[in-house]
């Protein structure tokens, strides 16, 4: 797994500090393609839905998923998830292509720039995106949904996707944005949501570097005394 990086520095008594270091720093992130990953996706949107207020509990179905009803793109979706050490799904979104017979949600805003909309209109099946359905564990960390638009990444990337768009309200805004200002385009005023307005948001993919996905995460530091004599790590203090 992919994971935050611990730096671990060794402290010797009349030498340099020794660095031993593996900065790999996000959780293992990718397409799902099993039914129970997707499945598990799906519940935890509904969870977060729910707990958030975005819709009540009598729209889930017995298997915990959003009804057809309030969610008519699942046939349409690509599902990602961030899985912790365990392999629990921690964090999902999904890709709704404009190869799908509706107009994309975000681009039916009634803000949305109207000349930009009828470029992203114009584009061949599968070039355009909207990421949806953002959703994580409330105990876990930023790297989770950074994972996922990692994966995003490297997914429009390997199959052609030029641009993605999103509706986020200005708290999903100020997460996203911790990674790039830039990149997360405003483009039109807020728009009437259930518990927030969101703001019409596009990406150029092209314009994507790789290391937004680690900008900001925090990188801990542990001094581990050295026993000299012996040439060994002492224990941990309980004091």
């Amino acid at each position: 797994m992919r994971y935050e990086g611990i730096v671990v520095v060794t402290a010797i008594e009349g030498q340099d500090l020794r660095w031993e270091t593996d900065l790999v720093v996000l959780p293992d992130s990718r397409l799902l393609t099993h039914e129970a990953d997707i499945l598990a996706a799906r519940r935890l949107q509904a969870n977060e839905y729910v707990r958030v207020g975005y819709v009540s509990e009598s729209v889930l179905t017995d298997e915990g998923t959003l009804d057809s009803a309030t969610d008519p793109w699942v046939s349409y979706s690509s599902y990602f998830g961030a899985f912790d050490g365990q392999g629990i799904l921690r964090a999902t979104c999904r890709l709704i292509s404009n190869a799908a017979p509706k107009r994309l949600p975000t681009l039916g805003l009634p803000t949305f720039d109207v000349a930009l909309r009828a470029q992203f209109e114009g584009y061949s099946p599968g070039a355009l995106a909207e990421i949806a359905a953002l959703a994580r564990h409330p105990r876990v960390g930023p790297e989770f949904p950074r994972a996922l638009f990692r994966s995003l990444w490297l997914f429009a990337v390997e199959r052609g996707v030029a641009a993605y768009v999103l509706s986020v309200d200005v708290l999903v805004l100020r997460t996203l944005r911790a990674m790039s200002h830039e990149l997360f385009r405003v483009v039109g005023p807020q728009a009437p949501a259930p518990v927030r307005p969101v703001f019409p948001v596009w990406v150029d993919v092209a314009e994507i570097r790789e290391e937004i996905f680690t900008r900001g995460l925090g990188i801990r530091q542990i001094v581990l005394p050295v026993d000299t004599t012996e040439g060994s790590v002492l224990p941990a203090s309980r004091g």
